[in-house]
């Protein structure tokens, strides 16, 4: 019975997902686009521009005037894929949401459901964007690290998810976390990898990087995001927004030496590699790289973790957690109205980017938004730390 229940529970998230998609619902969210699958048809027509398939079709002359923002690698891909490349995102959807339900399998389905169609979610479907993808194998990177029989194979989906998209190199961390002191056959594979791939692609990244045109305060994942904010209020244009970012890893890591709990001896380990990848994701990209808030999905690889160790850590700050979580996974929408409630358009399109009562509102909210990411991103470190310190590196 309960099979058959999850079956249909399955059946009826993918169909509510696929009418949002395909009744163009997605016009309501918070997501600030004209178009379905947007990213993912991006790769299709460059590749397509590049190889003269359906030039006019395409708009070429537009297309090519600008440089590919993804590793060509995706290029290379689509030479063998591309056929079938545009019915593939389907394909995928589909996955994340088997994979998300999965992931919630001892958990109320209400905390699925409110992930899945919440705007950062709807953003990354809606847009087709490869971290889909990139999601998708690193959760069989998690399923081969956990098992002991297959561990070496984990750095398969290492290495494809990092030649992609970079930051999955920050998972490095994960294959040196067991048997800390120890040099092993495992480490030395990967780093080997590891090195490999910064030194031939490292100055691609780079360069995307320097191209990529990513807003700054508007669906934005990165702890910079509150540092232009502050640039725009203190009139500070030299400020240094990378560097700042990276004091303030380095503070709050020296902070959370000193928030020591003893009972994470006794952790419920089922999640807790799941947990160590999550919050390596999250917090590498927080403060190493800006990127769009669909990278903020990777909080669902914590959540399990929180759910079944809350008396372990502390009810009273699990709870807030979880709340946090779903608070700023929604919190777009407060954006939103907020935006039509004063009229920030208009003033923006009229008077430019000034700062007044009515602009100061959405302000407002806008940087409630990133503290909450802040407070998160807090915690994530906190209690790794912790975890690390008691689980794996015994003095």
């Amino acid at each position: 019975m309960k099979l058959k229940i999850n079956y249909k529970y399955i059946f009826s998230s993918t169909l509510l997902i696929l009418i949002i998609l395909k009744t163009n619902i997605w016009k309501y969210y918070p997501i600030y686009s004209n178009e379905l699958f947007s990213d993912w048809t991006y790769i299709l027509k460059y590749y397509s521009c590049l190889n003269n398939i359906n030039i006019i079709e395409n708009n070429c002359s537009k297309i090519l005037t600008y440089k590919f923002v993804y590793p060509k690698i995706w290029l290379n891909i689509l030479y063998y894929i591309y056929p079938f490349f545009n019915s593939l995102i389907y394909i995928i959807i589909i996955s994340y949401i088997f994979v998300t339900h999965n992931l919630f399998k001892n958990i109320p389905k209400i905390y699925h459901l409110l992930f899945l169609l919440s705007p950062t979610s709807i953003l990354l479907l809606q847009r087709g964007n490869n971290e889909i993808l990139i999601f998708l194998f690193i959760f069989i990177f998690i399923g081969l690290f956990k098992s002991k029989q297959f561990q070496y194979l984990s750095i398969i989906p290492f290495v494809i998810c990092s030649l992609l998209k970079i930051y999955p190199l920050s998972l490095i961390i994960i294959f040196f976390i067991q048997k800390f002191k120890k040099i092993t056959y495992l480490k030395i594979i990967v780093t080997a990898f590891f090195l490999t791939i910064i030194f031939f692609s490292f100055r691609e990244f780079l360069y995307i990087k320097s191209i990529f045109n990513l807003g700054k305060i508007t669906l934005v994942y990165g702890a910079d995001s509150i540092f232009h904010i502050l640039n725009f209020i203190l009139k500070r244009p030299n400020l240094n927004y990378q560097l700042l970012s990276i004091i303030s890893l380095l503070l709050i890591i020296s902070i959370s030496t000193y928030m020591k709990i003893e009972r994470y001896k006794n952790l419920n380990n089922e999640n807790l590699i799941m947990f160590l990848v999550g919050s390596t994701i999250l917090v590498s990209s927080f403060f190493f790289n800006l990127s769009f808030e669909y990278r903020f999905i990777y909080i669902i690889l914590v959540l399990p973790f929180f759910f079944e160790n809350k008396k372990i850590i502390g009810t009273k700050i699990i709870n807030f957690l979880i709340l946090s979580i779903y608070l700023v996974l929604w919190f777009e929408f407060f954006i939103l109205f907020s935006k039509h409630l004063v009229g920030f358009e208009a003033i923006r399109s009229t008077e430019g980017n000034i700062l007044n009562y009515k602009t100061s509102i959405v302000g407002g909210l806008i940087i409630i938004k990133n503290l909450i990411y802040w407070f998160i991103n807090f915690w994530l470190i906190v209690i790794s730390r912790n975890i690390i310190v008691k689980n794996f590196i015994r003095f």
